[in-house]
């Protein structure tokens, strides 16, 4: 545990400390800077400010997510540079919009490095949300999709019966591969999964911890609807119905103990249902 406090102190420090000559004279290779309206031009420059004080420690000068940190990181930074964004409102595969990065930057990840900056000033974050942009031509030839809107959860979630129709459809999708047959993260694809720039990434236990997205079964709703780029975290939109959706939600909330019903329930409930197709 001590080991661990004394690697997020050095994070931390680096976070602080990572002002660099090649910081300070990026603005001549920043994307499409010189087409920049005047305004525009400033609010990145406040951005950039922004960026070398609290980012570059981990994300890198450039935005490669290459930064002094990065190798004592075992979730690396984002490479800002590809242009892919696991936490958006966005359809798999597009832009997220500025209120996606924002909620990131204010919320943070848990169980990563990423720190909730929420007493960063607003215009200062939102400053750095345009600067992001300067990393990757995606910003300069796509505009992002239109937000999913993420309805209110059904009454029927974390019911038992919910929970066991979650339970097929999770075995359906076969989510086992990556994340286990009881959600512990340890499926036969776990070993050999990486991210978009190669690195190593963990499915997530469902039996502990706190899902980076977000806690909210709104979170939980989204991320299996946009599913999560860059990773094999695939999107379910046009896959599974949004009831089904629901109910897998639910069966994840019975892994991760939020629901209040119990393992006797469940089973029961499971022989209410008719018998799986066969049609896999």
């Amino acid at each position: 545990m001590r080991l661990h406090h004394l690697v997020l102190a050095a994070v931390a420090l680096l976070l602080f400390n990572g002002c660099s000559k090649k910081q300070a004279t990026r603005t001549t290779e920043i994307l499409g800077y010189k087409d920049m309206p005047a305004e525009q031009r400033e609010i990145v420059l406040t951005g950039q400010r922004a960026y070398e004080q609290y980012c570059t420690g981990c994300h890198g000068v450039d935005g490669d997510g290459k930064g002094l940190a990065a190798d004592m990181l075992i979730t690396k930074p984002r490479n800002f540079t590809q242009g892919l964004f696991k936490f958006k409102l966005t359809p798999t595969g597009s832009l997220p919009t500025d209120e996606d990065v924002l909620r990131t930057i204010t919320n943070g990840v848990s169980r990563t490095s990423m720190p909730a900056w929420s007493l960063v000033p607003e215009s200062e974050k939102l400053a750095l949300v345009q600067y992001l942009k300067t990393f990757s031509e995606r910003w300069r030839n796509e505009k992002p999709a239109q937000a999913i809107l993420i309805p209110d959860p059904p009454p029927f979630v974390g019911t038992a019966l919910s929970v066991a129709k979650g339970k097929r459809v999770y075995a359906d999708m076969q989510c086992k591969a990556c994340h286990g047959e009881l959600g512990h993260g340890d499926g036969p694809s776990a070993p050999d999964l990486t991210d978009s720039d190669g690195n190593k990434i963990k499915p997530f236990n469902f039996t502990t911890g706190l899902l980076k997205g977000g806690r909210s079964v709104k979170d939980i709703y989204r991320t299996f609807t946009t599913g999560l780029d860059g990773t094999p975290m695939p999107s379910y939109q046009d896959v599974i119905p949004e009831e089904d959706r629901w109910h897998m939600i639910s069966y994840v909330l019975h892994l991760m103990n939020k629901t209040k019903v119990s393992a006797a329930e469940v089973a029961t409930a499971e022989h209410q249902l008719p018998p799986p197709s066969t049609n896999q």
